[in-house]
């Protein structure tokens, strides 16, 4: 059972954040701006100027006082690598499986993407139900694991704080489960060998092996369509705060995991 926050948005609650402080965002749509208390009490509420939507917020990991609402401007940027996920798909031939007669196809469009607290793993949570894990590695990256999460779009996913020897990953849906799940160890890389004459393994048989083990952990019925969903410690115990398109942050108590 799920605690209930009344937000106080007039609006759906779009994105959280949580300061190391344990002191929470919350942004809504028409410029609505909440600072809370890891009790869930309401410290104090903005409005930013031109009623966009709040659709990012995160803190500074320095200080609690600085609370950034971040504004991407691409016109300069230069992407340094890119994957197209309908390739991927292609490649993994899972474009026809499990798809049942008259059944609607979900294309792979991305949807959310979070980063591992190593800096060298990000996950991608897709239109297809799946999630995809990459590894960084310089300037390029390459698909660690893909699995099916949801029966509908994952709409969000998000680490939360790794502990020794896994990594664990809460992903949000349309189908309204918030689900969790361990990515397993953090896979060794393989060192260089010598040349030998020993047959070659295929790219999908070598990437299947070096692949983390992954395995559901928690899967949480919410009911309604994830907008943003975040993992924090709140008050001595693990916790996944949820906003919806209603204006109310549902916590989700985790406990020892």
């Amino acid at each position: 059972m799920a605690v209930k926050w009344d937000s106080g948005h007039a609006n759906p609650v779009l994105s959280l954040a949580v300061s190391k402080e344990r002191v929470i965002a919350s942004g809504a749509e028409s410029g609505e701006l909440t600072i809370w208390s890891e009790q869930g009490t309401p410290i104090g509420r903005l409005h930013l100027k031109g009623n966009d939507d709040v659709t990012g917020v995160a803190f500074s990991p320095v200080s609690f006082c600085k609370l950034y609402v971040i504004l991407w401007n691409v016109q300069k940027a230069r992407p340094l690598w890119l994957t197209n996920l309908q390739h991927l798909a292609q490649d993994e031939e899972d474009l026809d499986l499990h798809q049942s007669p008259g059944q609607l196809f979900n294309p792979p469009l991305a949807h959310s993407l979070a980063v591992s607290s190593c800096g060298n793993v990000f996950c991608c949570g897709a239109e297809d139900g799946k999630i995809r894990s990459f590894r960084i590695t310089g300037t390029r990256f390459e698909e660690e694991a893909c699995f099916k999460a949801h029966s509908q779009g994952v709409s969000q996913v998000s680490f939360m704080a790794q502990d020794p020897g896994q990594t664990l990953l809460i992903s949000g849906g349309n189908d309204g489960r918030v689900c969790l799940w361990s990515l397993g160890k953090d896979p060794v890389q393989p060192q260089k060998t010598q040349k030998h004459h020993a047959p070659k393994k295929s790219a999908s048989k070598a990437k299947q092996e070096a692949s983390p083990k992954v395995s559901s952990r928690l899967c949480i019925e919410h009911g309604e369509k994830v907008n943003w969903i975040l993992g924090a410690e709140l008050q001595g115990s693990k916790a996944v705060l949820v906003a919806d398109p209603s204006n109310v942050i549902s916590v989700y108590q985790l406990g020892e995991l």
